[in-house]
């Protein structure tokens, strides 16, 4: 079996070999060795029988084969629904949570089944899913995705980490006011010189002067609170 671990499968049908196949992933993956070789060969040789390896009802419940696994992802979506599949290599390997959420994330960044996902694996619901898109052309849609569902930790460590007005103002576009106000603040407060309090205008509206008021009284740094002063008086209105 050593050579189908290096990825060497000449020969094999995986159809009728397919517990002597499990039988070798098992014993590697309790071992600790690499099954990326071997995944790779599978999916080339019969994605579909890859597929039922990996997630069916024959998967090995083992950490090490899941993110093995995960190295062939893009065939295994083409033979299993993106939703189901992910959930399923999640309930194999509970611990391999958040690098499944992270696949997933980097795969479908605005898909609502990665939110769920992000609520059951990530320690702050939401903030891997934004992390692998932080500066990239999928943010804002993955900030909408979170937004939509609430996750509004995740949104607000996006916010501090990035700089981006991209977490506030997808919850101002759904209303979601107290929400949006609390990310703005802290994301002002890490950065100062962030546009967040502009973007929110231009999705607001002109009758900004309440909005305003609500984050200053939110900042705890005084660069940030002297940064949205000047931007109230630019705009005609109050900022404390």
């Amino acid at each position: 079996m050593k050579p189908w671990l290096r990825g060497d499968l000449s020969g094999v049908d995986p159809r009728t070999e397919m517990r002597l196949l499990r039988d070798a992933v098992l014993a590697a993956a309790h071992r600790g060795e690499d099954l990326c070789p071997f995944w790779g060969a599978l999916a080339r040789l019969d994605p579909v029988a890859c597929a039922e390896l990996a997630a069916g009802p024959r998967a090995v419940p083992h950490r090490a084969a899941v993110e093995g696994a995960l190295t062939v992802v893009e065939v295994l979506e083409e033979v299993i629904a993106p939703s189901g599949l992910y959930f399923r290599l999640a309930d194999l390997a509970a611990d391999a949570g958040p690098s499944i959420l992270e696949t997933a994330a980097r795969r479908h960044p605005s898909a609502d089944w990665v939110v769920r996902l992000s609520r059951k694996y990530d320690p702050v619901p939401g903030r891997i899913h934004l992390s692998v898109h932080a500066g990239g052309p999928h943010f804002a849609a993955a900030c909408a995705a979170c937004a939509r569902a609430g996750l509004v930790e995740g949104l607000t460590a996006a916010g501090e980490e990035t700089g981006s007005p991209h977490p506030a103002v997808c919850l101002c576009r759904i209303q979601r006011i107290d929400a949006c106000v609390e990310v703005a603040a802290r994301t002002l407060d890490a950065h100062p010189a962030a546009p967040v309090v502009q973007w929110l205008a231009a999705v607001y509206g002109p009758e900004m002067e309440e909005l305003v008021k609500r984050i200053t009284v939110r900042l705890s740094n005084p660069a940030a609170v002297e940064r949205v002063a000047r931007l109230a008086a630019l705009m005609g209105c109050q900022g404390t």
